[in-house]
């Protein structure tokens, strides 16, 4: 029998997904160094983001929720998917910082380039 916790984090991640917004998501793990290496390049892209009322960025830590690693496809970490509407339309797999800034720049409507330079909002990280 599924664990309900678990099932409670797939349902909340699948309504972020499709709630009209982009949906940035950082699959990550404690254990892993890469993921530890880029997270603060992800933290401060989702600090200095100059659209939350458009775009959302979300950290799901799939060591607790093997099953949701299944579903959405994650072989290895860290892996970014980014999607809108309920469709994936990005995914990038490794540490690699622009790599990273580019999905976010893909993914967003509109330019994004004094983000990097310039704090506008707080932190709206959402862990799962």
């Amino acid at each position: 029998m599924p664990d309900k916790g678990i099932q409670s984090v797939h349902i909340r991640l699948l309504t972020q997904i499709n709630s009209g917004k982009v949906i940035l998501v950082d699959f990550y793990a404690d254990r892993c160094d890469p993921c530890k290496l880029i997270s603060p390049d992800f933290e401060t892209l989702s600090d200095r983001h100059p659209n939350p009322e458009r775009v959302e960025f979300c950290r799901v830590d799939i060591d607790g929720l093997p099953d949701n690693a299944v579903g959405f496809g994650i072989r290895a970490m860290p892996t970014f998917h980014a999607y809108k509407n309920g469709e994936r339309i990005e995914a990038m797999v490794g540490a690699n910082r622009a790599g990273l800034d580019s999905e976010v720049r893909l993914t967003c409507d509109g330019p994004f380039n004094e983000v990097l330079t310039e704090t506008v909002s707080p932190g709206r990280n959402v862990e799962f």
